[in-house]
């Protein structure tokens, strides 16, 4: 947390937030977990808002009211049992949204809501409840996203827990995925979204622009749960585990990140700088700007260490990892973005040993199997 202490310090007595998109403190049925995690958020969620999104570890089970057929094997049991109750009765975010648990538990609230924080305009919305065309969350977000006044907020930002991009290990999600293409990319698209920010992989990944997996236009994905805990396979290879998959990188996915971290944005009228800040050092990692046209000025390929850029047109790969936070400077904002993957997210970690090139072993894809 010394880092992001750091930078709210930094900042002095202007406006910030902090925003957590899901996975919040991994408890999974154990409440002492819970107050171990507000313990340690203590020293910056006691100096500045600190919102939340719903993740699958918050409520996720066998029996949860929406589970069509194409979800059997996605909403499962990560939420060890909570079905979302702490995560309803220890946050109260703005909005009324709720869902009913069909049993005699509260209702799950803090599912999709949004708010205007200086020139940015933010929308949480839930991956883990109905969010196809016709449910209530959906006719939430279409009437959010096309009623933003944009003169008064320039920027939109949408977060959710899982991705609607990401070219890592993410099979078992590919159904919801797809989902979220068909349903829910169109409402960025047309609504001119600036900015999607997305968990549950843990590993860091921007990509460009994008629509229908085509560069150009769209809003820019950026996949931040980098805070904590290696589910997902690295991008690189590693010596004592040659068989670990790797996921090449298309054209459409600028720049992965393996270290764990934050991410911070900062936006005025004209200008977004979104960056990514490694834990293991403070130091930055990755960096994008943007005009509010939408059009991204600096952050094509950032960053990159000489051994782990490869020819992006061939579909090589880099590294990856993700987690952010925000804050508001006059008429600009800033956010800095935490995504927990686990309680050891706020801790750090030694920067991983680099593959050289020539170490690169060109395993199958899932796609290819």
């Amino acid at each position: 947390m010394k880092w992001i202490a750091r930078d709210i310090e930094a900042l002095g007595d202007k406006p910030a937030l902090i925003s957590h998109i899901g996975d919040i403190s991994y408890a999974r049925g154990y409440s002492w977990v819970w107050d171990h995690f507000f313990n340690q958020i203590e020293p910056v969620a006691s100096k500045v808002p600190y919102h939340v999104c719903i993740g699958n570890h918050e409520y996720d089970w066998p029996l949860q009211p929406w589970k069509p057929d194409w979800a059997m094997y996605i909403y499962s049991k990560d939420g060890g049992g909570e079905c979302g109750v702490p995560y309803s009765l220890k946050f109260n975010m703005p909005g009324n949204s709720s869902e009913s648990t069909k049993s005699r538990a509260p209702p799950t609230r803090n599912l999709y809501y949004s708010f205007d924080f200086g020139v940015v305009h933010f929308v949480y919305l839930s991956t883990e409840t109905n969010f196809l065309k016709g449910s209530e969350q959906y006719k939430f977000l279409k009437k959010d996203l096309e009623s933003v006044d944009r003169v008064k907020t320039p920027w939109v930002v949408v977060q959710g827990h899982r991705p609607m991009y990401t070219t890592s290990n993410n099979g078992r999600d590919r159904p919801i995925t797809e989902k979220m293409l068909e349903h829910l990319e169109p409402l960025l698209v047309d609504n001119k979204v600036n900015l999607a920010l997305w968990g549950h992989v843990h590993r860091y990944e921007r990509f460009c622009p994008i629509n229908n997996f085509t560069c150009g236009s769209g809003p820019v994905h950026v996949v931040i749960g980098m805070a904590g805990q290696d589910w997902q396979p690295i991008w690189e290879p590693r010596s004592n585990h040659p068989d670990m998959p790797i996921f090449p990188q298309p054209a459409h996915s600028i720049y992965r990140g393996g270290e764990f971290g934050y991410t911070k944005l900062i936006a005025n009228r004209e200008r977004l700088t979104f960056t990514y800040i490694g834990n293991h050092d403070g130091e930055m990692h990755d960096s994008m700007e943007m005009l509010a046209t939408g059009e991204v000025v600096n952050g094509k390929i950032t960053n990159i260490p000489s051994s782990e850029v490869k020819d992006i047109d061939e579909g090589k790969g880099k590294v990856g990892k993700t987690s952010y936070l925000w804050y508001v400077q006059g008429a600009g904002v800033l956010l800095f973005g935490l995504l927990v993957g686990y309680l050891l997210g706020f801790m750090s970690r030694a920067k991983k040993e680099v593959v050289t090139n020539k170490e690169w072993i060109p395993l199958k894809t899932t796609e290819e199997t």
